[in-house]
Parts: structure tokens; C-alpha cells; sequence
């Protein structure tokens, strides 16, 4: 039996499950690209040199701000590149997102000068033309949601004035960031949310062009629909019916105070101080005592509670055990949906409550084990211990090498990729399956890409669209796993409960 035509449709399965999880949280991860036929390169020449040495660099340069712009090389050998992250985007998944963009387009375009890929959350382009500070609207990415709004006449009327409001407040929005988002009620109970965003090195004018030409664009193709995306290599824009950018990151619009008429300044200004002014004054006031009296209360709080600004602490797995006579139903103060509670003793005399939480801490994002901090990269995780069990036939929290236990699967597929020894953790029935060098080839990509999940900084682990592209296109070379998470068992982690423990009334 040939185990590879059941592996990779079960990966892709398994895979296509996670990203259906996700995607009821987050937005579908996805790409576009285009590679331009405005001349080509050859391997290893001077433009392919300073190519790969500019796209390597652009991730760990991109600014707060989202934007980096770099040029490399001179005359016929010269190099421009442009990375932009949507406003709405922090910086770390903002430079994950620009690093897989520029390694795989890199990839996708081996010989072409000119290509550019967009990412839900990031764009990445490069060429051998001059294009910072250049208005550019093709090649251009257009896509439009299957479903239609009601009253399209009145939906695409304040859609247009949203667009307006959007438009002026980015072209204007200064030579650090040209990016606005806002939403606008709309016909039939709905809500339009809108986002724009040119390149930074664009004049205000040009942003404001290449944005009316966008709008163009969307009336053309998408009328009426329920959610579009247009994306130039200048600017983009997008709308929908539902939230999708990130509110936190978005600035408040300025609030524009009229200029009075002429001839009555002096009145109207001292009319309006004579208002604003015991307003101000009384909101001051208001602000002040509701944090006086908040301040107060969590003080009586917290010395009610005795917690001395010590919310929770951590102990030794014999220590808890001891305090809480072994976990013994007699300590047992109550159960929760993550898990049972119990009273406990410290030598001290202190006593805590302990929270037992079971099921499976190996398949847990070591940022949501530990803070509780759940990401799409957080699934890609659990992903990526998946297919290492698969591809090693072991249980992440039962662990055998030639009949020995294994401390840490993780950390043990991490040994073997890094002595190179990685033939010696492929399941043995996937080896003696193996056919050809082809099918160990491929059992060992998914074991690099398995790794690349689990590595321990979530911004370093792949996007469930280039986890797809890795699994499909064979072609495309993967970058080194840095270390993962390790789950070692030990006496303040058992392999199958973690443990929480908090000082007690």
C-alpha cells in the first residue's frame, strides 16, 4: 500500500479544517501576484544578485509605519523595490507578512524584473524601473463578494461618500502614512466599513488620483456588490458589510471647527470660550473623581482579596501536589468548563487555590499556554504538531525512539533537523512505503514545514495561505526553522495538565 496517496489529501484536509476555524475569526488568508514580461534576468547574474540581497533586507527594515523603499545595484543591473503593510496592521505581523511575500515572490517570478504580490495584509513589489514616488495603477488586483445589496442606488451613494471622506483624510494624511478607515450606515440596516491607503512616497495629489481611478475601477466591475477589494501598486481601497480592519490601529478623523464671518471674531471667540470653557472644566472634573473613586475601589479590592499586586504565581508540580493533599476530592472547591479547582496548603501556611486544566497542552501556541493569547498563527501551531505527528507516527505527549520514552517530541524532531539526522524520526511505515528517494523528499518537506509552524515567535511562523502554497508547489524552496517550542515535561509541567495556581481568600 502507498501511503503518499492517502498523506498529503489528508494534510490538505486537515489543513482546509483549520482554516475554516480560523476563518470564523479572522479574514481568509490569501495572495495575488503578477509577474510583468518588461524583461527578464538570468541565475545567478549581478540583477539576480542584488534582487535576492534587497528582498532579503526589506522585512527587517519596513518602519512602524508599514513602509520601506530600497534600491540596489546601478544602471541595467538596478534593483527598486517597495513593501507596504495596511495601516491597520501591527508590526510584527506586518514584517512576517512582507518576508513570506518577498520569499516566495521571488519564487513565483524566478526570472522576471518586474512582479508584484499582494497579501490580505501586505503588498511587495519589485523592478528595474524607477517607481518611488511614481503613480502606478496597473497591473491592478480587482475582487468582488457573489452577494448583492438591497437598494443599490442608495448604497452606492454613500458609499461614494464615504469613499470622499476616506480619499481626502489619506491623500492628506502626511509623508509617513497615507491611510484612513471608517464606517458609514447604509440602506436596509446595514453598515459599510471602508479602508484606503496609497504608498507614502505619493504627493497628495497623486494618492488622490490613484484613488478616484481605483473607485473607477470598482463602479465597473463590482456594482452593487456586498464587498470589493482594488488594489494598484499605488493604493488600494475595500469595502464591506462587515467589520474587517482593525479599529484599535485606525486614527480618529480630525474635527474641523468653521471659521466665523468676518467682522465678529472678537464676539464669536469670546462667546465660544465663555461656553467651552466650564465644559472643559467640568468634564476635567467628572474624569478626576470617577478615577478617583476606580482607583479606590480596586484598592479595597485588592486588599480584600490580599493579593498585594500578585495576581498569579507559579510552583513546583510536588509543592502543589503536597498542598493539596494530592488532589483530594476533600479539596475540591468546585468545577469550571477549563477544569477542576482545588484548596490547597503552602508550607508557610499560605493558602491558594489551584486550577487543574487537562486535555492537551502539546497541541497549545506557547502564547496561549502561557498568556492566554490566541492568533491565526496560534492554529498554525497546532497545525504544524499535527503533521509532525503524522509524519513521525508518535503522540505529542507519548513520545517513543526504539522502544524509549521521548521527553519532547518537539524537541526531538528539533535535535534531529539540526544534526541532519531527520531519516531517523520518519514513521518506519511511511519509510517502508516510500517507493522512490521522491516520496523521502517529500515526507521531510513536511517535516521542515511542521517545524517552520511550531517555531517558538508567532510572527515567525507561515500564514495559512503560504502553509497551502508549501504544500503544493514542490518547486518552491523553504526557509530554515528556527527553534520551536519545546513541552518538555517537568516538575512544574506534567505531560498531560497544567496547572494554574492563585493565592486564595
Amino acid at each position: 500500500m502507498n501511503f503518499w496517496k492517502w498523506l498529503f489529501p489528508f494534510i490538505f484536509l486537515t489543513l482546509t479544517n483549520f482554516v475554516v476555524i480560523v476563518d470564523s475569526l479572522y479574514p481568509s488568508p490569501y495572495f495575488l501576484y503578477q509577474c510583468l514580461n518588461n524583461g527578464n534576468y538570468t541565475t545567478n547574474s549581478t540583477y539576480h544578485t542584488n534582487l535576492n540581497g534587497l528582498l532579503s533586507s526589506v522585512s527587517s527594515n519596513i518602519d512602524r509605519n508599514g513602509f520601506y523603499y530600497s534600491t540596489a545595484g546601478q544602471y541595467s543591473n538596478r534593483v527598486n523595490a517597495i513593501a507596504l503593510c495596511r495601516g491597520d496592521v501591527q508590526l510584527d505581523k506586518c514584517r512576517s507578512c512582507v518576508y513570506y511575500a518577498a520569499l516566495f515572490l521571488s519564487q513565483l517570478c524566478p526570472y522576471q524584473k518586474q512582479a508584484i504580490l499582494s497579501d490580505l495584509h501586505c503588498m511587495v513589489r519589485y523592478s528595474n524601473d524607477s517607481i518611488f514616488r511614481t503613480l502606478a495603477i496597473r497591473p491592478y488586483f480587482q475582487e468582488r463578494e457573489a452577494e448583492s445589496v438591497m437598494s443599490t442606488d442608495q448604497f452606492n451613494q454613500d458609499l461614494r461618500t464615504l469613499f470622499d471622506s476616506l480619499r481626502s483624510r489619506a491623500a492628506y494624511g502626511g509623508p509617513l502614512k497615507k491611510f484612513a478607515a471608517a464606517n458609514r450606515t447604509a440602506p436596509a440596516f446595514q453598515t459599510i466599513y471602508g479602508l484606503v491607503q496609497c504608498t507614502p512616497d505619493l504627493t497628495s495629489q497623486d494618492c488622490s488620483n490613484c484613488l478616484l481611478q481605483a473607485a473607477k475601477l470598482m463602479s465597473e466591475c463590482c456594482n452593487g456588490a456586498k464587498g470589493v477589494k482594488i488594489h494598484t501598486p499605488s493604493c488600494c481601497l475595500r469595502y464591506r458589510t462587515n467589520p474587517f480592519y482593525n479599529n484599535s490601529m485606525v486614527e480618529e478623523p480630525p474635527r474641523m471647527i468653521p471659521k466665523p464671518p468676518a467682522g465678529k471674531n472678537a464676539n464669536t471667540t469670546r462667546t465660544i470660550i465663555i461656553i467651552i470653557v466650564p465644559i472643559v472644566l467640568g468634564l476635567i472634573l467628572v474624569i478626576c473623581v470617577g478615577i478617583f473613586l476606580r482607583m479606590r475601589q480596586k484598592r479595597k479590592q485588592e486588599e480584600k482579596l490580599g493579593t498585594d499586586n500578585e495576581k498569579c504565581s507559579q510552583y513546583d508540580f510536588g509543592t502543589i501536589r503536597a498542598a493539596t493533599d494530592n488532589f483530594s476530592d476533600a479539596n475540591k472547591l468546585g468545577q469550571g468548563g477549563f477544569g477542576i479547582v482545588y484548596k490547597g496548603e503552602l508550607p508557610n501556611g499560605k493558602e491558594i487555590a489551584v486550577k487543574r486544566i487537562g486535555g492537551t497542552p502539546g497541541y497549545m501556541a506557547p502564547e496561549y499556554a502561557m498568556h492566554g493569547h490566541f492568533s491565526v498563527k496560534s492554529a498554525v501551531f497546532s497545525f504544524g504538531v499535527l503533521v509532525l505527528e503524522i509524519i513521525t507516527g508518535q503522540k505529542i505527549n507519548s513520545s517513543y525512539h526504539n522502544g524509549n520514552p521521548i521527553r519532547s517530541l518537539l524537541n526531538f524532531a528539533w535535535k534531529n533537523w539540526h544534526e541532519r539526522t531527520t531519516t531517523n524520526i520518519i514513521d518506519p511505515a511511511l519509510r517502508a512505503a516510500s517507493s522512490s528517494l521522491q516520496d523521502i523528499v517529500r515526507s521531510l518537506r513536511c517535516l521542515q514545514i511542521s517545524l517552520l509552524c511550531v517555531q517558538e515567535n508567532a510572527a515567525d511562523r507561515p500564514t495559512m495561505a503560504m502553509l497551502v502554497l508549501m504544500l503544493s508547489n514542490f518547486s518552491l524552496t523553504l526557509p530554515a526553522p528556527s527553534q520551536p517550542a519545546f513541552y518538555e515535561s517537568s516538575s512544574h509541567i506534567s505531560s498531560s495538565t497544567i496547572y494554574h495556581t492563585n493565592d486564595a481568600l
